[in-house]
C-alpha cells in the first residue's frame, strides 16, 4: 500500500474495460490502498468469491457504485424507468453487498430530472433517502448523493 499521509483510492469506472479480478489485482500491484466497487462489474454468481477477494487483497472498500444508483431514469442506467421499480432495485443491491462491505458508502444520485422538473427530482430524491437510510444503518453503511459535474446535469443528475 501507499506511504502516502492520505489514502489512495480508484474507482472502478476509471478502469474500464478491465474486469473486477483485474483491478483488485492491478491496484494492489500499484500501491492502491482503497476501492470503489461498481456494482455494474461484479458477476451476481459470484458475489461471495468476489468480496473475499477484496478482503484477503488488503484493499479498503471505500464506496460502492450500485448498479440502479439514481431515483430518476438516468443515461447511464436508464431502466427500470419507474422510481419505485429504481429504489426496489437499490435496495436488493444494499442487502446483498453490504453485508460485505461493513462502515463503507453506497453512491446515489437523482437521475434525470422528469420533464425538466429539478425540484420534484429533489423532493423525490429526498424522500427515498430518507426511506432508505434506516435500511442502510440496520446494515452498516451510509447513503450519499455525489455532485457530479455540471455536464452531466439533465443526463445524470438534478443537481
Amino acid at each position: 500500500m501507499t506511504t502516502l499521509p492520505f489514502s489512495f483510492g480508484m474507482n472502478e469506472f476509471t478502469t474500464q474495460p478491465w474486469s473486477f479480478e483485474e483491478d483488485v489485482t492491478r491496484y494492489c500491484a500499484l500501491d492502491v490502498d482503497a476501492i470503489e466497487i461498481c456494482e455494474a462489474k461484479l458477476d451476481p454468481n459470484r458475489i461471495e468469491e468476489q468480496m473475499r477477494l477484496v478482503r484477503e487483497s488488503g484493499l479498503t472498500v471505500s464506496a460502492v457504485q450500485p448498479a440502479v444508483r439514481t431515483f430518476f431514469g438516468s443515461a447511464m442506467v436508464p431502466e427500470p424507468g419507474a422510481p419505485e421499480a429504481r429504489v426496489e432495485r437499490l435496495t436488493r443491491s444494499l442487502k446483498i453487498l453490504a453485508p460485505h462491505v461493513p462502515g463503507s458508502v453506497f453512491v446515489t444520485n437523482t437521475g434525470a430530472p422528469p420533464k425538466g422538473n429539478m425540484r420534484r427530482t429533489m423532493d423525490e430524491t429526498v424522500r427515498f433517502l430518507r426511506a432508505l437510510c434506516p435500511l442502510a444503518d440496520d446494515l452498516g453503511v451510509s447513503l450519499s448523493l455525489e455532485p457530479l459535474n455540471p455536464t452531466s446535469v439533465n443526463t445524470e443528475s438534478a443537481i
